[in-house]
């Protein structure tokens, strides 16, 4: 049971504020004759969290006025803390019995007890939570003593809350001033505030911005829900404190995400991933660094060169190709795919086995490179990837670390000190005279490419920590190539055709239609009126085009058929030679079959399949006489017409004359 009580505890007891009941301690205190309700209370001054320099007053429960007495342990009774029953908690009553323990051996007010929780307060103990020894002060003690009483175990841990104090529905001051309006309103009003809040974050409000406004907002509402106070004690009640309005300021992460993509990529949780094991071109880094050195132009323009670079993962060298862009452009596929040649050829360098590559369409041919990687064999050995080609995600910088980090000291160790250079602020360049434009690269674009190349060189030879551990690039490439790595090579030529797309065509007059003009080739003559298969450049200009048949054989390389001007001599030449290579190819073509005849062939064929067998008849269709007769006048010829009718008349006639002789012998 509890036997002292503290001014907060006094206070809520007796109905009155924490400050009156610290003067009434104070007073009883320090004023022997000092009594309050009628009674001399028994108060000590003690060490502890609050009060003036760490001291706070506590009064014994038995001299207050027995009405607070009662009352106190009704409350008690009433609210009665239920423990936690956590491990933690559990734990911590455990570790708490077992310091006081040796003083509860002792009998109650006794010296033995007072020497026991001094003897505990002087050695230091280990809290279990927190993890280290500490000690623990001999009125800590004394109130786990008078808590544990006669063996109450739950009285020595943290409790849950009891819900003592009201609940807070928006702020304290806006809470007080509302009072007199009905529960649900000023909770619906709560809610609208909150989510305005939300709103305000989410569409990228400052800090200011949303104090102002949704306290604006939480005016209207409680003034449309009848406020019955003035206009300056509504705006007092309705400022929302800066601690409630940034309670939801990570709403403002969907905006973000929406409008700040790399914000939001550069916050976005990652994992981390090793490059160990990777062998020399076993993964090759591919990207386009804008340089901060300015050049001049043939023309006297000025810009920055831009560098085409490859990083080998596996050794960390670093190679790089030059480009000056034209004014208005920027770096082409074509560009890329010279630098990729380039790197291919390069004996210390050669076929990678995977590339990860920017995600920018200036990268769309390294597709066309996925079947000449396969013939690699390293790809699935090493990178658990469906292609050897793997692009970065958009706004995923940090998905290309080892080359940009790279980048990032070259800039500093090599480029700062190159004539030219202006930094990589473009609103605080580097200037060699003040309040003047940067003074150019002068030398032009040749000789920038050997000096910095030169210093490439350094950067590849310059040793490096993290996972070279201390060896250069080179090192680690000659290191491998001792281990025995060898390059992978690939033909220029059949990379030059990777670049490429095949479509159909039909061959008229041994000419094809392709890239808006008309191209011919001799052995075209041959497959006449047949689809053919062609080879367009996909990225880069070619002068002729290649022409397969559909089995993929080459038939020829078909060139632009330029036309003659209408007189001239040449043309006429062009147009007898083709004229002999087309009778040629007829010639060679009819030469490879044998005469025959054909309408022979034709006749034994018909006989071989005989005549056709008249069918029986299953019916006989007749017709009234009067349309036969119809149908016979509509099919005779006229002069046949003619000698039926003629034959008719003579037969009636006969007829008539027979009947007259008949009727003459008659009588």
């Amino acid at each position: 049971m509890k036997h002292w009580l503290t001014t907060q505890e006094l206070a809520n007891c007796a109905h009155i504020g924490r400050q009156s009941a610290h003067e009434v301690l104070q007073a009883s205190l320090r004023r022997d004759a000092y009594k309050w309700r009628g009674c001399r209370l028994c108060v000590v001054e003690q060490h502890g969290r609050g009060g003036r320099a760490g001291r706070i007053y506590e009064v014994r429960l038995d001299s207050l006025p027995l009405d607070l007495q009662h009352r106190w342990q009704e409350l008690q009774q009433r609210l009665k803390p239920e423990p936690l029953r956590t491990d933690a908690a559990l734990e911590l009553r455990e570790w708490r019995f077992s310091v006081i323990r040796p003083a509860l051996a002792a009998k109650a007010g006794t010296s033995e007890r007072a020497s026991a929780v001094r003897e505990i307060a002087g050695r230091e103990h280990y809290h279990p939570v927190h993890q280290r020894r500490e000690r623990v002060p001999e009125r800590t003690i004394q109130r786990w003593i008078e808590r544990y009483g006669d063996g109450d175990m739950a009285a020595l841990g943290r409790s849950k809350r009891t819900g003592t104090a009201p609940k807070l529905i928006l702020t304290r001051k806006w809470d007080q001033a509302t009072a007199h309006l009905d529960p649900e309103t000023r909770e619906r009003i709560a809610a609208e505030v909150r989510q305005d809040v939300r709103d305000l974050w989410a569409s990228n409000a400052s800090l200011g911005d949303v104090m102002r406004l949704a306290s604006e907002r939480l005016q209207d509402l409680t003034a449309a829900a009848g406020f019955a106070g003035t206009a300056t004690a509504l705006v007092e009640a309705c400022a929302l404190p800066r601690p409630f309005v940034e309670r939801d300021k990570r709403v403002r992460r969907g905006y973000e995400f929406k409008h700040d993509r790399k914000a939001f990529e550069d916050a976005r949780p990652r994992i981390r991933r090793s490059t160990a094991g990777i062998p020399p071109m076993g993964l090759v880094l591919g990207d386009v660094h804008h340089t901060d050195t300015l050049i001049e132009r043939a023309d006297g323009t000025t810009a920055t060169p831009k560098l085409i670079a490859w990083k080998d993962v596996g050794t960390r060298r670093v190679r790089w190709d030059v480009v000056l862009c034209d004014a208005g452009t920027s770096i082409r596929n074509a560009d890329l795919i010279a630098s990729f040649l380039n790197m291919v050829r390069d004996p210390a360098w050669g076929m990678s086995a995977m590339l990860y590559l920017d995600n920018g369409s200036e990268y769309l041919f390294a597709e066309f490179l996925k079947d000449a990687m396969q013939l690699t064999g390293f790809r699935g050995e090493l990178l658990d990837h469906g292609s050897p080609i793997v692009k970065a995600r958009p706004y995923n910088a940090q998905a290309k670390g080892l080359i940009e980090g790279a980048f990032g000291i070259i800039e500093r160790t090599l480029f700062a000190s190159l004539p030219g250079y202006i930094g990589g602020d473009r609103m605080k360049s580097k200037t060699a005279n003040v309040g003047r434009a940067p003074t150019p690269y002068g030398l032009g674009i040749d000789a920038y490419r050997d000096e910095v190349n030169g210093r490439l060189g350094y950067y590849n030879s310059r040793p490096q920590s993290g996972g070279l551990k201390g060896l250069s690039p080179n090192d680690a490439y000659h290191s491998a190539v001792r281990d025995g790595w060898t390059r992978t090579t690939a033909d220029e030529n059949a990379l030059f055709m990777a670049f490429s797309t095949a479509e159909t065509r039909i061959v008229r007059q041994g000419k094809i239609e392709a890239k808006g003009g008309v191209f011919y080739c001799p052995e075209l003559f041959r497959h006449e009126g047949e689809r053919v298969t062609i080879r367009l450049p996909k990225y880069t200009t070619w002068n002729a085009v290649p022409v397969f048949t559909m089995d993929n054989t080459l038939i020829g390389v078909a060139q632009e058929d330029a036309a003659f001007p209408f007189l001239s001599r040449d043309g006429a030449v062009e147009a007898s030679e083709r004229e002999r290579a087309a009778k040629a190819t007829v010639k060679a073509l009819a030469a490879t079959a044998r005469p025959l005849d054909l309408g022979e062939r034709m006749r034994r064929s018909a006989e071989r399949a005989g005549a056709p067998k008249p069918a029986p008849i299953g019916a006989n269709i007749t017709l009234r006489e009067e349309d036969a007769e119809i149908g016979r006048a509509v099919r005779e010829a006229p002069g046949a017409q003619h000698d039926r009718e003629h034959a008719a008349k003579q037969a009636r006639l006969r007829a008539t004359v027979e009947r007259r002789e008949r009727m003459r012998g008659l009588l």
